[in-house]
């Protein structure tokens, strides 16, 4: 589970209710003395009041981690070619009760952001552990509680208890406002190392002697191998280049060896792309992949004295180098105007949830930007919070126009079902700057800033002017 900030929540959603909760929950050993801390990440504005740890079943986390497989931010979840739970059943579970300083800073306050960015940092800080591969964990709402405790079978009123803070369903709406928990469990790297491929170059090896066949196991890599791909592609490249080298054992005839080596690399190839393509449509655009054979070669072990050794030589290698995003190349604004357009007729098909109220208002905004003269400005949430904190108005201006000549984002290459959801985040970057606009003046009535009411005036504005894409909204 990761954080969110563009979701409805600035925190995380609380994980669904497991069906079959066990009677008998799990006890947690709390600690409130001495203070817990935060890992040396600083966060002036909140204290742990407690913290809890106790060994769940490491299966109650398959929720979590199959959300966070879906990020398209690359993580560690993207490259485990094993569910954890099968090497390691049981595993700590740590939540800390948090309270912050005022209700501003909670999950629904005006400076939530802030409490978001430390709550990053901080499980940054955890997954950094010297025996640690990786985490799951995230921060969540107070009234998440009773969530938390079906999903992962664990009794947390011995953390309020040691608070000395009353159960969530006991608490004022202030002290609900300036509560929260973090959950997190950290993964052994003793345990799963072996079971995380690494992010550039990975063996697939023990191929059946004279077999080109894929096993279980090499698809179960493969599999993980194309999640890290997407996740490259998505996040972090332009594209990624794939090398795909076929080895053999020392056995056999050179000339042999040299196919045997390719039809190996090849049957890889064939599915890493089955993958990629089951994974996002089209991703493969951004995915170069080629195939060699160095046959016996280039043995893994030159020496091999068993059959096991042998078998580590027959293998493919797979070598991943991510092409970084150069300066974007500038899109036709009307192609990307039409496609756009196009695409939000049939978007269910592509696989986009979108409701109507949002399909509306893009399309009000993509047909404002075909013609001319129209005021393509807004200010994000990041602008709000940044005018409210300094008192000052001073909005730094997006212009939408701009972006939607970005290649990266919007260009012909870019999959129909991620030009779309580009499309969606823009409208949610305006609805979450405009919420959060009205949040900060309704909570701090005519004692707000003036650089809050000044934004506040300037959408307003603009809302009336029909040459803006504010009037869309």
């Amino acid at each position: 589970m990761y954080l969110n900030e563009l979701a409805p929540s600035p925190f995380g959603d609380p994980p669904p209710p497991n069906v079959n909760p066990t009677p008998a929950r799990a006890v947690m050993r709390v600690s409130t003395s001495p203070q817990p801390n935060f890992n040396d990440v600083r966060f002036d504005e909140g204290t742990i009041l407690a913290r809890g740890r106790t060994q769940i079943d490491t299966k109650r986390l398959e929720n979590s981690l199959r959300s966070t497989q879906k990020e398209l931010e690359p993580n560690w979840t993207h490259r485990i070619w094993i569910d954890p739970w099968k090497v390691m059943p049981t595993v700590e579970l740590t939540v800390d009760l948090v309270r912050v300083s005022d209700a501003t800073l909670g999950p629904r306050g005006a400076n939530s952001l802030r409490t978001i960015q430390f709550v990053r940092e901080y499980m940054e800080k955890i997954r950094q552990q010297p025996d640690s591969i990786g985490t799951l964990g995230n921060a969540l709402e107070i009234t998440s509680t009773a969530a938390i405790e079906s999903e992962f079978d664990v009794s947390l009123t011995p953390l309020f208890t040691a608070a000395k803070v009353p159960l969530p369903s006991a608490m004022s709406p202030k002290e609900v406002a300036t509560h929260f928990l973090i959950a997190y469990a950290v993964f052994s790297a003793r345990d799963l190392a072996k079971f995380v491929v690494p992010e550039d170059v990975i063996a697939l090896s023990d191929f059946v002697f004279d077999h080109a066949e894929l096993t279980a196991e090499h698809r179960d890599k493969i599999a993980a191998i194309a999640r890290h791909l997407v996740a490259l592609v998505s996040r972090v490249a332009a594209k990624a280049t794939v090398r795909l080298d076929g080895h053999t054992d020392s056995r056999g005839t050179e000339k042999y060896n040299e196919s045997l080596g390719e039809r190996r690399a090849k049957n890889v190839q064939q599915a890493l792309t089955d993958a990629l393509d089951k994974l996002t449509p089209r991703v493969t655009s951004g995915v170069s992949i080629g195939v060699k054979s160095f046959g016996k070669t280039a043995p893994a072990i030159k020496a091999p004295r068993n059959n096991a050794e042998h078998a580590r030589n027959r293998r493919v290698v797979v070598t991943i180098s991510p092409v970084p995003s150069k300066r974007p190349q500038l899109n036709n604004l009307d192609a990307v105007l039409k496609r756009g357009l196009d695409l939000l007729k049939k978007r269910n098909s592509v696989g986009v949830t979108m409701d109507d109220g949002t399909a509306r208002r893009i399309e009000c905004w993509l047909r404002k930007l075909g013609t001319k003269g129209i005021d393509s400005r807004f200010v994000d949430a990041q602008t709000v919070l940044s005018n409210y904190n300094t008192g000052k108005p001073n909005p730094a201006f997006i212009w939408l126009k701009d972006q939607l000549l970005n290649s990266v984002e919007y260009g012909t290459a870019v999959a129909d079902r991620r030009f779309l959801e580009h499309l969606a985040k823009r409208d949610e970057d305006i609805m979450t700057a405009m919420a959060k606009t009205q949040q900060i003046k309704e909570l701090q009535g005519g004692a707000t800033t003036n650089g809050i009411i000044a934004v506040g005036n300037w959408i307003a504005d603009r809302g009336k002017d029909p040459n803006s894409i504010y009037s869309c909204y």
